[in-house]
């Protein structure tokens, strides 16, 4: 009996003796934390230019180069997380604002590693982003993970920063999680957008397709009555008649011209590489009977390639020359020419070519320029020139698909250049 108390005194004074060391490790914890604070808060403050950090080898004096007062309030303030980062991408310093990231104290944060607050499944890019960053800079896209586990996108920016023996990098985080938001709502929005302009393309088609059918029986019963009954029919029920004929005659030309304006997507072919100037003489090739009717010329200079869909090409150019011809000045044969020049340093887009389509026709006051290239739209009467309203707008929806522009600068009376521009590389 005796020998099972001693045995149990043993045991108790054991225990007594680990709580009293474990108390003693606490303590012992709470002063070094505090001494972390101080040392973090004189660092902010700038009242220390000088650390010593305990290392493998034994403790090294590390200067803070740089760390003058303005710059240290200036990181402080920054709205993006800001890290210098040892060799191994261990924390060195960090602001509050990545502390507020992590929803991590910044005692927690300083000695642990960059790549252990980052997603398991983004590591190995952090760890490739460091690595490189420390010789030349580098970007990338990583997710955050805070103290609760949840995470969100950051853009981590290294760059090489020598500070002494230790300092390697220094690091900015951005957090991107409104853009990516953004940029969400953005690719919804355009799925959206881009399945109802499928349907209105459709509809076009579809419409003015089946619409043809019933217009052509009335054409062809107008002209039955006139050819059949014209002497049995009053002077009023001919002008019926006619007015019938010329209002199906207009509209079979609306719905062709909105056949052609849907086919631009629906028919539209992969692009190839296409020699602008083939694209012309073949343009000039289906106008030559309207060319020789008006005495006209079409002067063609040298022109590039370009990524395209070839028949669209024909189409805008044949568009743009049948144009110019059609409002062309009284008692003068139309002249067109078309040339082009380089743009190497277009911005923001890059390399381009300008295409100039120019002719001495009556030209239009440019005040009606937004107006030209809209569906439907004319600047005279129809008892003027002929046409619905639509070639320009066509050639605008050939553009627009190959990633180009058009414009035009004019005056009344002293003709049109009309101004295209094209991707000068391979999209």
């Amino acid at each position: 009996m005796p020998e099972l108390m001693s045995h149990q005194r043993s045991e108790w004074c054991m225990d007594k003796r680990s709580k009293k060391e474990l108390l003693n490790e606490i303590e012992d914890l709470r002063i070094r934390l505090s001494e972390a604070e101080q040392t973090l808060d004189a660092i902010r403050g700038g009242e220390v230019d000088a650390m010593i950090v305990a290392g493998p080898e034994g403790d090294g004096i590390y200067t803070l180069t740089g760390a003058e007062h303005p710059y240290r309030v200036f990181v402080e303030k920054m709205s993006e997380g800001a890290l210098t980062l040892t060799d191994d991408g261990t924390i060195f310093f960090c602001n509050e604002r990545f502390s507020e990231m992590l929803k991590i104290p910044l005692e927690r944060i300083v000695g642990s590693s960059l790549c252990n607050h980052i997603m398991q499944d983004d590591r190995d890019l952090c760890a490739e982003i460091l690595e490189q960053g420390k010789k030349e800079g580098r970007k990338g896209e990583v997710r955050l993970k805070t103290s609760d586990g949840t995470a969100f996108p950051v853009r981590l920016s290294i760059s090489p920063m020598h500070l002494g023996a230790v300092i390697a990098a220094c690091a900015v985080i951005t957090d991107i999680s409104q853009l990516k938001s953004a940029e969400e709502e953005i690719r919804t929005y355009m799925s959206k957008l881009e399945a109802s302009n499928k349907e209105l393309q459709d509809f076009a088609f579809i419409a003015s397709h089946d619409l043809q059918e019933p217009l052509r029986k009335l054409q062809v019963f107008g002209d039955l009555l006139v050819e059949r009954h014209l002497e049995t029919l009053d002077e009023k029920a001919r002008d019926y008649i006619l007015r019938m004929q010329n209002a199906a005659s207009r509209m079979s030309a609306l719905l062709r011209s909105l056949l052609n304006y849907s086919r631009v997507a629906t028919t539209a072919q992969v692009f190839t590489e296409v020699d602008l100037k083939e694209a012309v003489k073949e343009a000039l090739s289906n106008l030559e009977i309207r060319i020789r009717e008006t005495h006209g010329r079409v002067i063609v200079s040298d022109l590039p390639s370009i990524q395209g869909d070839r028949s669209q090409v024909i189409q805008l150019f044949q568009n743009l020359i049948a144009n110019a011809i059609k409002f062309h000045s009284q008692g003068k044969s139309p002249a067109v020419t078309i040339h082009s020049r380089l743009v190497e340093n277009h911005r923001p887009k890059g390399r381009r070519y300008e295409i100039y389509v120019e002719d001495n026709g009556i030209g239009f006051d440019e005040k009606y320029l937004d107006r030209i290239f809209k569906p439907f739209e004319r600047l005279h009467g129809r008892s003027e020139y002929g046409g619905v309203g639509m070639g320009l707008a066509i050639c605008k929806k050939i553009v627009d698909r190959h990633h180009g522009t058009i414009t035009a600068r004019s005056a009344p009376e002293e003709g049109t250049v009309f101004v295209l521009s094209f991707p000068a590389g391979r999209r």
